[in-house]
């Protein structure tokens, strides 16, 4: 008879995730002076007579310095406390030091440096240790918490910020498209001023148009042109009712495109400063 396979014990532990699978654990944000405020704390409980040579909570190498010079000064749970909270505070250097460390990297590479000149200060052997280590230094600094400083980590990480990359650029094609949109069919809608209910030299709407018109640099700015336009189409077509006379031809197509602009650039991003300044009523 065929005897039966072994089936996993209920209860058994999973093999242990190797070093590319195991979850990076970093600090993440953390203010470094409630650190070396409670180290004080600590210390000045030990030490009545006061720290008059307590170097400062913003000099963290001092601050380190002297805790691990008077750390036989505690006792019991503050002992034990002071100790995690040098650990933190080394461990917020170092995650800092990293984006620095990458960030002179980076700006030597945009200078022209090989990598050979990043060899010594690397502590590596050779210019492909130094891209190496740069690309895992990236990793660390851009990527998410279940990265890790390996090769495909930093893999991963360059292809995520190359996808974000691209993402962005879309981003601003689209606003750059939707501006022209806009900004050609504000210029059509003035340039038939004449023949519309509204006068543009007057205190309205389509006079608000007129002047934010050519002031558009910003992305601010910019944004702000739909929401003027919108609000210049509302008034005059709210004139032409209250006239009673028909639009021209010609002056109704124009408010008519402008509608049309104002309404299919509208989207999430109009809350970035899209608004302009509501008009008192009149």
């Amino acid at each position: 008879m065929a005897t039966k396979g072994r089936g996993t014990r209920r209860g058994a532990s999973k093999p242990p995730l190797t070093r590319e699978f195991r979850p990076a654990q970093r600090l993440g944000e953390l203010d470094p002076r409630s650190l070396t405020r409670r180290l004080y704390e600590l210390h000045a409980a030990a030490r009545p007579g006061g720290l008059d040579d307590w170097p400062g909570d913003g000099d963290l190498w001092r601050v380190l310095g002297y805790t691990q010079l008077y750390a036989g000064a505690l006792r019991g749970e503050d002992a034990m406390e002071a100790a995690e909270r040098r650990v933190m505070l080394v461990q917020w250097i170092r995650e800092q030091a990293d984006a620095l460390q990458l960030r002179a990297i980076e700006d030597g590479r945009a200078a022209g440096a090989r990598w050979a000149r990043f060899t010594d200060p690397l502590c590596v052997g050779s210019e492909q240790g130094a891209y190496q280590r740069a690309r895992r230094l990236a990793a660390a600094v851009h990527g998410e918490a279940t990265d890790r400083r390996s090769p495909e980590a930093a893999r991963a990480v360059e292809d995520r910020r190359v996808r974000e990359e691209l993402e962005l650029r879309r981003a601003e094609h689209a606003d750059e498209d939707r501006f022209e949109q806009v900004h050609a069919a504000a210029v059509a809608l003035l340039a038939h001023a004449d023949q519309l209910p509204l006068d543009v030299g007057d205190d309205n709407e389509l006079h608000d148009l007129a002047q934010v018109l050519d002031i558009c640099r910003t992305s601010r700015q910019r944004a702000s042109l739909r929401a003027y336009l919108n609000l210049a189409v509302t008034a005059v077509r709210e004139a032409a009712d209250e006239s009673g006379e028909p639009l021209p031809t010609p002056a109704r197509q124009a408010v008519d495109d402008a509608g049309r602009a104002a309404r299919h650039t509208s989207g999430p991003r109009d809350d970035q400063g899209g608004q302009p300044p509501a008009r008192d009523p009149r």
